[in-house]
């Protein structure tokens, strides 16, 4: 059960690694358009917002992955 469940957080992180290419294209076309527009274009706070909101949750989920890998308690459940 154990080895199960560490095998599958294994394959989630790899799929994060697999999709970080990804978050980086998306960055590029977020700032490529950010830099094409005037600060005060309505569009860009909800650009920065969108790219933030993502950032955040990304960084949340391979948070937990993390905990779930290293935690014990996790690994008994």
């Amino acid at each position: 059960m154990l080895t199960s469940q560490l095998q599958q957080i294994q394959s989630m992180k790899d799929d994060f690694s697999t999709q970080t290419a990804n978050l980086n294209k998306m960055d590029m076309l977020a700032d490529s358009l950010l830099e094409r527009l005037d600060p005060s274009n309505p569009n860009v706070r909800p650009i920065k917002s969108r790219r933030d909101d993502i950032h955040s949750k990304w960084n949340s989920l391979k948070n937990a992955l993390d905990e779930r890998e290293s935690s014990p308690d996790s690994r008994c459940v």
